[in-house]
C-alpha cells in the first residue's frame, strides 16, 4: 500500500488493522543503485516530516510518569478489592470455605478461556477504545459488586427477637434462592473486573509502553518501576483493609447488628475507594494518549521482530501509526469474519517454531510449583507441621519480598554491566532461580531437617534468595515479548501467557488435592524442583538457537 495514502480509517466492515508500508532510506553499498536510492530517499524524507518515529526523551519520560501513576492508582485500588472480597465471603459464611473457593476458581477459568480473546481485543482495535472498554468493565462490575454486598449486609438477616435487634441472625450464603443468585452475580462480576485488569495490563504495559519508549535503558528502568508498584501494592493493599478493619472495633458477636454496621462500612469503604480509583486513571491515560496522537507517531510493524533480519535489506518498512485500530462497535461483526486462532491457548504448543512462544511456555512453568514465601499450601505447611508462628510466617512473607524488590532495583544496573546482552541476564537469573530451588530441596529432603531448626533455615532461605531469580527474569521475559514480538501480535500472545499462568496454578491446586496428605508434601517439592529445573532447560535451549538476539539490543 502506497505511503502517500493518508486515510488511517479502517472501512467498518474490515476485520484486519490496516498495516501501511513506506520506502525508508537505507545504507547501501551497492553504488548502481545510489543515484535511483538517493531520490526515492527525498521524497521519502519529505513524506515523513508530517510523522515522528520516535518521541524526544524527555516526552518519554514525562508519559511513563503518567503511566506508572495511573498504574499505581489501579493496582491499590485492585488490591485492596480482591483481598476484601475473599474476607467478605469469610464473613458470610464463617464455617465454609467453598465460597471462597468458588470465586478463586471462576476468576481461574474465565483468564484460561478468555485470556487469547482478551490479547486479541488489544491487538487489533483501537488504543483509546480499549482502555475505555477495560475502566467501564472494572467500573460496571465494582459498582453492581457494591449493590451485592450492600444487600447482604443491610436485607439479609432474619429477625428471631423484635425487641432486640442486636439478637438478629445473618443469613448464609446459600440459605435461600435469592441468596444463591446474588452470590453468583457476585462471581460474574469478579470475572469481569478480573477480565477487565487484564485488558488493562496488557494494554498498558505490553502495547502503550514499548509503543512510547524506544529507549531500551528508559524501557527498562519503567518495567522495574512497575513491578516495584506491584511489590509495593501487594502490601500496602491488604495493610489499608486490615487499618479499616481494626479502626471498625467490630464487636465479637456474630450475628449482631454492630458488627452488621461496622462491616456495612468497612466492607463497602473499600469497594468505593476501588470504584474511584478508575477516574484518575482515565485521565492519566487520556492525557498521553492526545499528546502522543497531537505528534504522529508511527510505529514500525518489524523494527522488534526477533527473527526476521532480512528486513535490514529491504527498502519497504510496515508501520502503524499509534491511533490506528478497528472500531469496537463493530467487534462483533470483526470476529465472525475473521478469527485469529493463530495464537491461543488451545494450539499454543504447535507454535514450537516460535521463539517468543518457547519463551511465555518455559516461563509459565515457574508458576507449576509451591516453593514461595507466599503459596498458600507452603503456609499451610509450615503452620502446621512445622510449628511455625504467624510472626515468623509473616518475616518469611516479608524477606521474600524484600529480596524480589531487591532484584528489581538493580535490575537496570546489572544488564548495563552485560552490556545489554539480554540472553545472558535472563540465563544469570533464571539459573539462580533453578539452583536456589534444588538446594532448597536438598535442605528439605535431608535427615535432619525435622530435628535441626538450621536445616530448617537454609530450606526456608534458599527459597527467599530464588526470589531474586524469579523477579529478574520476569523483567528479561517482559522485555522480550515488547521488543521481540511485533505490534499485530504482543496482545494476543500476552493474553495466552495470561492463560497459561492461570492454567499452572490451577494444575498445582489439582495436583495438591491428590496429595493432599502432610507426609506428601515433599512430592510437591519435588515436583515444583523438576518444573523450574526444566523451564530453566527450555530457556538455556532458546539462547543457544537464537544467539543473534543480543545484537539487536541496545
Amino acid at each position: 500500500m502506497d505511503y502517500n495514502n493518508e486515510n488511517s480509517n479502517q472501512d467498518n466492515n474490515s476485520s484486519v488493522i490496516e498495516i501501511k508500508t513506506i520506502p525508508l532510506p537505507l545504507n547501501n553499498n551497492n553504488n548502481d543503485n545510489n543515484n535511483n536510492n538517493n531520490n526515492n530517499n527525498n521524497n521519502n524524507n519529505n513524506n515523513l516530516q508530517e510523522f515522528k518515529t520516535n518521541l524526544n526523551q524527555e516526552d518519554e519520560i514525562k508519559y511513563s510518569n503518567y503511566i506508572m501513576l495511573s498504574h499505581f492508582i489501579t493496582r491499590m485500588g485492585d488490591k485492596t478489592f480482591e483481598f476484601m472480597i475473599p474476607l467478605f465471603l469469610i464473613y458470610k459464611s464463617p464455617n465454609s470455605l467453598l465460597p471462597v473457593s468458588l470465586f478463586g476458581l471462576s476468576i481461574t477459568f474465565v483468564r484460561i478461556l478468555f485470556g487469547s480473546t482478551i490479547g486479541e481485543i488489544c491487538d487489533k482495535y483501537k488504543k483509546i477504545q480499549v482502555i475505555k472498554l477495560g475502566i467501564f468493565g472494572q467500573a460496571i462490575s465494582v459498582g453492581s459488586i457494591f449493590l451485592i454486598i450492600y444487600y447482604f449486609l443491610n436485607f439479609n438477616f432474619i429477625s428471631i427477637d423484635n425487641n432486640n435487634k442486636e439478637n438478629n441472625q445473618l443469613l448464609n450464603l446459600f440459605s435461600n434462592k435469592i441468596n444463591i443468585l446474588f452470590f453468583f452475580l457476585l462471581l460474574l462480576f469478579s470475572s469481569i473486573h478480573s477480565l477487565s485488569g487484564l485488558l488493562m495490563d496488557i494494554s498498558i504495559e505490553r502495547k502503550w509502553t514499548p509503543s512510547l519508549i524506544k529507549n531500551n535503558n528508559l524501557l527498562n528502568r519503567v518495567n522495574t518501576w512497575m513491578r516495584q508498584i506491584d511489590l509495593g501494592t501487594e502490601v500496602l493493599g491488604p495493610f489499608l483493609v486490615g487499618l479499616l478493619m481494626t479502626t471498625s472495633n467490630d464487636d465479637d458477636s456474630i450475628g449482631g447488628k454492630e458488627i452488621i454496621s461496622n462491616n456495612h462500612s468497612t466492607y463497602l469503604i473499600i469497594t468505593i475507594l476501588n470504584f474511584f480509583s478508575f477516574f484518575p486513571q482515565y485521565i492519566l491515560l487520556k492525557i498521553v494518549y492526545d499528546l502522543v496522537s497531537k505528534q504522529n507517531l508511527i510505529i514500525f510493524e518489524d523494527e522488534d521482530e526477533i527473527n526476521n533480519n532480512n528486513n535490514k535489506n529491504n527498502n519497504n518498512r510496515k508501520y502503524l501509526k499509534f491511533t490506528d485500530g478497528l472500531d469496537l462497535n463493530n467487534i462483533l461483526n470483526n470476529n465472525n469474519n475473521n478469527n485469529n486462532n493463530d495464537f491461543n491457548i488451545f494450539n499454543i504448543f504447535k507454535n514450537l517454531d516460535n521463539p517468543i512462544s518457547t519463551i511465555v511456555k518455559g516461563w509459565k512453568l515457574f508458576y507449576q510449583q509451591i516453593l514461595s514465601p507466599h503459596d498458600v499450601l507452603m503456609t499451610a505447611y509450615l503452620s502446621n507441621n512445622n510449628g511455625t508462628t504467624p510472626s515468623e510466617l509473616s518475616t518469611f512473607r516479608l524477606l521474600g519480598a524484600l529480596f524480589g524488590l531487591g532484584s528489581t532495583m538493580f535490575f537496570t544496573n546489572f544488564v548495563k554491566f552485560l552490556n545489554g546482552n539480554m540472553n545472558l541476564v535472563g540465563q544469570f537469573y533464571i539459573f539462580e532461580e533453578a539452583i536456589m530451588i534444588l538446594i532448597s530441596g536438598f535442605y528439605f529432603s535431608t535427615t535432619n531437617y525435622n530435628n535441626d531448626n538450621n536445616y530448617k533455615l537454609l530450606f526456608l532461605g534458599s527459597i527467599i534468595l530464588s526470589r531474586i531469580g524469579l523477579y529478574g527474569f520476569e523483567l528479561s521475559e517482559i522485555y522480550y515479548v515488547q521488543r521481540k514480538v511485533t505490534q499485530t501480535n504482543r496482545g494476543i500472545i500476552s493474553g495466552v501467557e495470561s492463560s497459561l499462568t492461570s492454567l499452572s496454578t490451577l494444575f498445582v491446586f489439582l495436583i495438591s488435592i491428590i496429595f493432599h496428605k502432610i507426609e506428601s508434601f515433599y512430592i510437591l517439592v519435588t515436583f515444583s524442583i523438576i518444573s523450574i529445573n526444566f523451564s530453566a532447560l527450555i530457556f538455556f535451549y532458546w539462547c543457544k538457537r537464537n544467539q543473534q538476539i543480543h545484537q539487536q539490543i541496545e
